[in-house]
């Protein structure tokens, strides 16, 4: 009974922005009016939709723009990966990033684009080999707080008409993991050593 719940709440929430979360709490509200019983809501719903927001993967194509998007949580991880060589996923509003969560693109060729990049130091930033994250902000400086292993681009700021990278400050607080990618933005500070 629990599985079919589920699959209802999942065809209906489950395409949606946080549809893990969604069909969580709708399956678990369909689930609790047959059964009023907190143990059984869990048992039969919980286990099973628990564990879906643990990992969640976007590929090629699936994320359009969005108002906000918030990713927390410990032991999520949110992958954003590509379908199709050569494809993106774009990301054109804010992204936080927070409680442990943890963000990782692969694919060559997936391209995250975010304005205004919020993270914490419990947080973990992975950048796959091919990959490359676009960070943009309204403020003068994008920090990354997170744990960063680095195999793919990072790149902060815009392009001017010349290919000069115009606009903020990149902050990159903690240790860098791999160093195989780069690193462009106006100004860079990688713990405190600017270049």
């Amino acid at each position: 009974l629990g599985k079919f719940f589920i699959d209802l709440a999942n065809s209906i929430a489950g395409w949606a922005s946080g549809g893990p979360a969604k069909v969580a709490v709708l399956s678990s509200g369909l689930m609790g009016t047959v059964s009023g019983s907190s143990v059984a809501n869990v048992v039969g719903t919980g286990s099973l939709t628990i564990s879906d927001g643990a990992d969640v993967t976007f590929k090629g194509g699936a994320i359009n723009s969005a108002d906000n998007a918030t990713i927390s949580g410990a032991g999520t991880t949110v992958k954003f990966e590509n379908a199709v060589e050569g494809a993106s996923n774009r990301v054109s509003a804010s992204l936080a990033v927070s409680d442990g969560a943890k963000v990782e693109l692969s694919g060559s060729g997936v391209t995250l684009n975010v304005k205004n990049w919020t993270d914490d130091a419990t947080s973990a930033l992975t950048l796959g080999a091919g990959t490359k994250l676009e960070l943009t902000s309204d403020a003068s400086a994008t920090t990354i707080r997170s744990a960063l292993t680095l195999a793919g681009d990072l790149v902060a700021g815009t392009l001017d008409d010349e290919g000069n990278f115009v606009g903020e400050t990149l902050v990159v607080v903690r240790a860098i993991a791999d160093g195989a990618g780069t690193i462009s933005a106006k100004n860079v500070s990688l713990n405190g050593l600017s270049g």
